[in-house]
């Protein structure tokens, strides 16, 4: 029987679960935990049994239990900020975001505070041009900013065009 080797996949929602054959049967586990799919990014301990070792042997001439390591990746995804300055108005700005990721070739929209998470919202104008800070945490596992789940973006607070420095009368 050919013996099994390891494999490498990137998420995309697949079930990666490596069918047993009439010559061997399939048991996996993750963190320890024995799985019936392997559908998120993990790292997963695929063990393959020979069904008869009497009558089997793996391509290596071995007939005992082989353990393989299939690695799930995550799916690369992109944060998109389409505007970076906005005018002070009194109330915290909300700095539109999407998240994007392609799986199985079709580009999915990630969801906020279910797939990620947005800080560093503010208030206040800038003071001397200081930008403020946006940062971006992706939550779900399946999804990565290259080697990291945070992205950050920055962003700056202009004074309102409607401002009054002052009243006098």
């Amino acid at each position: 029987v050919k013996s099994p080797t390891d494999q490498t996949y990137t998420y995309n929602g697949t079930n990666y679960f490596p069918a047993g054959t009439a010559d061997y049967k399939v048991t996996i586990t993750k963190g320890g935990e024995t799985v019936t799919e392997m559908v998120n990014a993990g790292t997963y301990t695929v063990t393959f049994t020979l069904r008869d070792s009497t009558l089997y042997k793996w391509s290596d001439s071995e007939n005992a239990s082989i353990e393989r390591t299939y690695t799930i990746n995550p799916a690369a995804a992109t944060l998109t900020v389409p505007t970076t300055s906005f005018e002070y108005t009194g109330s915290e700005i909300k700095v539109p975001v999407t998240v994007t990721a392609t799986v199985n070739g079709e580009t999915v929209t990630l969801t906020k505070d279910t797939d990620y998470t947005v800080s560093g919202y503010q208030t206040n104008a800038n003071e001397n041009g200081k930008s403020h800070t946006l940062t971006v945490t992706l939550t779900n596992g399946n999804y990565t900013f290259g080697t990291s789940n945070v992205a950050t973006q920055s962003y700056t607070i202009t004074k309102s065009s409607n401002y009054i420095a002052s009243v006098t009368n």
